[in-house]
């Protein structure tokens, strides 16, 4: 019983961690779009953009890439703050970077 209850402990602390980091790659964005594929696209106030893929990673995009919409519009990548974006997502925080970095 103790054990069961430990694991439930241990999976509640990492899925609160993994919506905190979330949230504060959503906060840290100007705008936030949903992609066609199912990833996500964060504009930072800088103008440039991260992009997130379906599975929670920051990936590496190309700028001047034509991104699909989930709505069918399209955008086109500017910059690639995959760095910027993944310490949002995976420390929770911004970790002493800008995004103007």
């Amino acid at each position: 019983m103790l054990k069961k209850t430990l694991l439930v402990i241990a999976l509640s602390a990492l899925t609160t961690a993994a919506f905190a980091a979330e949230s504060d790659a959503h906060n840290a964005a100007r705008q936030v779009i949903a992609l066609r594929d199912g990833s996500t696209a964060y504009v930072f106030a800088n103008g440039r953009m991260g992009v997130e893929d379906r599975f929670g990673h920051a990936i590496v995009t190309k700028p001047g890439t034509i991104l699909q919409t989930a709505d069918g519009g399209t955008i086109t990548m500017v910059g690639d703050q995959r760095g910027y974006l993944n310490s949002l997502l995976t420390m929770g925080g911004d970790s002493g970077t800008s995004a103007s970095e």
